[in-house]
């Protein structure tokens, strides 16, 4: 189990009230499980550790609304914020730089043949 809080997450009442909750449910399924102790880590993240879903969106050319259905789905692993976002482990998805590369080398390529003449103007 995990949670990912953000500084805004802890700005609001109600989301910090969610936060607890969520707290409260982990430690009621240690009760239920075989588990011996809970173990909670807060640290905090400076590492690009994890992917917004409009950073996915954007790098394979899908709404945000399709990334947030993977995510609910199972389609892709991601961990639900206590304020409702959702957020990727970017080792899911590697460097998305190298995707975002290659789809602007791929419209650089394309570009330069949209003016290219038809194949009906070569049979003239």
């Amino acid at each position: 189990m995990s949670m990912i809080v953000v500084k805004k997450d802890l700005q609001k009442a109600e989301t910090r009230k969610k936060i607890a909750a969520r707290f409260l449910q982990y430690a009621d399924e240690l009760t239920v499980s075989a588990a011996e102790e809970l173990q909670i880590d807060i640290y905090p993240v400076t590492a690009k550790a994890y992917y917004k879903t409009a950073e996915i969106a954007t790098a394979f050319q899908v709404s945000d609304r399709m990334v947030r259905k993977w995510c609910e789905q199972g389609k892709i692993q991601a961990i639900q914020t206590p304020g409702g976002a959702w957020r990727i482990p970017a080792a899911q998805f590697g460097d998305l730089s190298k995707v975002r590369a290659f789809q602007e080398t791929t419209e650089q390529i394309n570009s330069r043949f949209s003016n290219s003449p038809g194949i009906d103007e070569f049979e003239r």
